[in-house]
């Protein structure tokens, strides 16, 4: 079962994610579990290792590679060397924790597919990703 301080980076993402119109949720996969409840969890399609925080959103985060004097060639460049990705995928962690074997192989599934990962260990660091993938979903916020 996560600990108290990772239930409260949960609830205090949670928070500000509801607060956007982005399409996300968070799969309830933690906890402690009797073998029955194991097996009804993993017979109607549980996994083991998903991340904490799912966005459906698609994000195109413009490239700034090079510098062009004209403004329609930096556009050009820029979108040709943007960050395209189907959707963002985040595990939150406390302190020094690192990905299980399961969430590392939840992680190479959604890059394999499109997908952004990445981890975040304060909301601080979840404020700061979705100012960056999804900037205009945020822009009313005031963090």
């Amino acid at each position: 079962m996560a600990d108290l301080k990772e239930l409260a980076l949960q609830e205090a993402a949670k928070d500000l994610l509801d607060q956007t119109d982005l399409v996300w949720f968070h799969p309830v996969n933690e906890g402690k579990r009797t073998k029955w409840e194991r097996a009804k969890f993993h017979s109607s399609g549980g996994k083991k290792g998903v991340h904490d925080i799912l966005i459906f959103n698609s994000t195109t985060i413009p490239g700034s590679v090079f510098k062009v004097k004209y403004s329609f060639f930096e556009q050009l460049v820029k979108l040709f060397f943007c960050e395209r990705y189907k959707g963002v995928s985040i595990e939150l962690k406390i302190g020094t924790r690192k990905l299980t074997d399961e969430q590392a192989d939840w992680k190479k599934k959604f890059i394999s597919v499109g997908w952004k990962f990445l981890i975040c260990y304060t909301i601080d660091e979840l404020w700061y990703v979705l100012t960056k993938y999804y900037p205009s979903y945020v822009s009313h916020i005031k963090f």
